[in-house]
């Protein structure tokens, strides 16, 4: 039988120590699914991206609510600057910020993201909620391309993906035939 959450407020907004960025949670009236889903917010690059991001969120709570998901948005940091040539892209998971070569701030996104998914599950454990240790993943646009990667990295722990309209894919290979697949086209170099 689903059971209704009682503690949890809808849309949540979140900053926990220990976790380099904020995020966005999300719990139906009624949970009916035992996985949460992962979901990656498309490109932003703005002083408010806490805000753009929720409201992006925002708009996909009546389908969270259709299948009874609890939720999760990551708010993942991009860094843009056309003078210098510097991109730093945590939202996609670029090269760089994998391989750490960049500013602490946004290297390895991925580690943070599963250290929301096991507070999150942690939470929802401890409101009652039986979840799964497995979470489906999903985004648009550069949060497609989050919810490959983290597919590919990630298989132990992600049930089942779902991308829309997102950037190059990675294959759990290292390499076809005798061509090299480093990172993001493959898993060669990480």
């Amino acid at each position: 039988m689903p059971k209704t959450s009682s503690r949890t407020p809808p849309i949540r907004t979140r900053e926990v120590e220990g976790i380099r960025y904020p995020f966005h949670s999300y719990v139906p009236e009624t949970l009916k699914s035992r996985h949460i889903i992962l979901f990656g917010h498309g490109s932003i690059i703005s002083p408010d991206i806490v805000e753009k991001t929720a409201r992006m969120f925002t708009s996909f709570t009546r389908d969270f609510d259709t299948y009874g998901l609890a939720a999760l948005m990551p708010v993942l940091p991009r860094k843009e600057n056309v003078k210098s040539k510097e991109y730093l892209d945590a939202q996609i998971l670029e090269r760089a910020v994998m391989i750490e070569d960049c500013d602490p701030y946004y290297a390895r996104p991925d580690k943070e993201i599963l250290k929301m998914i096991s507070f999150y599950q942690k939470e929802l454990r401890e409101d009652g909620h039986d979840i799964s240790d497995l979470v489906y993943v999903s985004g648009v646009s550069a949060g497609g391309t989050m919810a490959n990667r983290m597919a590919v990295l990630y298989p132990d722990i992600i049930a089942a993906s779902a991308t829309f309209i997102s950037g190059i894919f990675m294959y759990p290979e290292t390499k076809i035939d005798d061509i090299s697949l480093p990172y993001p086209f493959g898993v060669s170099d990480i």
